[in-house]
């Protein structure tokens, strides 16, 4: 199976010598396991299916986040003041590195809001890494008034293939839940050289489960102005928000470019 990549940035965050910018670059990418038969050079966005194998096309997507963790186990990272001047809250406990700021994050174009391109993750071996979810506020200051994400965890828009039509589909979320990411062997970050820490979620994985076709076949899922609304507690198929939830928490790892 071949893997389509679409960037998003997530964007973090320098240890020690962080001023002079040691260290790598995290992002977070979308990822899709393209469908059989499916080039994933064939459609610039991410491609997954449904569990009646319907194609969907993600278009849009952005999350918000209220902290994130990394850990290199048995090496102290940095240590808070390198971070003093950066306008975010870091801190290094031990082998954790953590920063602990509202940051929206658009999962397609690479744009976080507020931008965090100045700061870079300290040099370690990591092996673990966690994310914690929450839905937006207006308060946070991150969104102008009436943003759609406001409100949500997650939202995005896209289309599913459903008797011969490709039809639009908003996916709204709520949730305040911790995302963790890991890979067994660690992953090597060096001082120095450009390089990106790669937090990865394959959105092939998010509705591979889901009857999102059969709830339409059903007329269980809400339509508004032409599109198919796939957002909690609505429709005949609500439990579906949750399976997907279930989804995209297990659809994530950590690797490197």
């Amino acid at each position: 199976m071949k893997t389509l990549i679409t960037t998003i940035s997530i964007l973090a965050i320098a240890g020690c010598g962080a001023e002079t910018g040691n260290g790598a670059t995290l992002k977070m990418l979308l990822t899709s396991t393209a469908p059989s038969g499916l080039s994933p050079t064939a459609n610039p966005s991410p491609v997954g299916t449904d569990a009646q194998g319907s194609r969907l096309t993600i278009s849009s997507a952005r999350v918000n986040t209220r902290k994130i963790e990394l850990q290199s186990p048995g090496s102290k990272l940095c240590v808070d003041a390198d971070y003093a001047m950066s306008g975010f809250t870091v801190h290094c406990d031990s082998d954790k590195f953590r920063l602990e700021d509202n940051v929206v994050f658009d999962l397609l174009s690479g744009v976080s809001t507020p931008s965090l391109t100045e700061l870079f993750v300290p040099a370690g071996v990591y092996k673990k890494a966690s994310v914690r979810l929450d839905d937006a506020k207006s308060e946070d200051g991150r969104l102008p008034s009436g943003d759609p994400l406001v409100g949500h965890t997650l939202i995005a828009s896209g289309t599913i293939r459903h008797q011969g039509q490709d039809k639009p589909f908003d996916l709204l979320l709520d949730f305040n839940e911790d995302v963790g990411f890991e890979n067994a062997g660690g992953i090597s970050v060096a001082a120095t050289g450009a390089q990106d820490l790669l937090l990865l979620l394959d959105v092939g994985l998010w509705f591979s489960a889901i009857p999102l076709t059969n709830c339409l076949d059903q007329g269980e899922l809400d339509v508004e102005n032409g599109r198919i609304q796939i957002k909690d507690k609505s429709g005949g198929c609500s439990a579906i928000e949750s399976a997907i939830k279930s989804a995209i928490k297990a659809s994530s790892k950590i690797s490197k470019k």
